[in-house]
């Protein structure tokens, strides 16, 4: 069965979004590791080296699985929508505000 365009935009989609969501998986995973390091007390009473090298493995793979997921993020677009996003949340939070305010001390004398 042939493989039609709109098919492959969606299988590419589709591995954006889970590889995306793997590398979000992993970065939580070392941030629990990091965590339970200093829960076990491996880091924060007396640093032993076991406690020395699980904090800096899981600080290595969250650096590097933050690194591709962002890289993921810029190349789909994703970072642009949220920052146009943004944009609009904050121009729509102002906008009101100004006109009623300035309109308002204005409209209040009649001539």
């Amino acid at each position: 069965m042939p493989v039609t365009v709109e098919a492959a935009k969606m299988n590419t989609k589709q591995e954006m979004i889970l590889l995306a969501g793997l590398c979000a998986l992993l970065v939580l995973l070392s941030l629990a590791g990091l965590v339970w390091t200093f829960v076990a007390g491996l880091l924060y009473p007396q640093i032993t080296m076991d406690g020395l090298l699980l904090a800096l493995v899981c600080l290595a793979m969250g650096g590097v699985f933050t690194v591709m997921l962002l890289w993921q993020a810029s190349s789909a677009g994703w970072l642009e929508a949220l920052k146009q996003r943004l944009a609009r949340r904050k121009g729509e939070a102002s906008a009101p505000a100004q006109p009623g305010g300035s309109g308002g001390a204005s409209q209040g004398k009649p001539e």
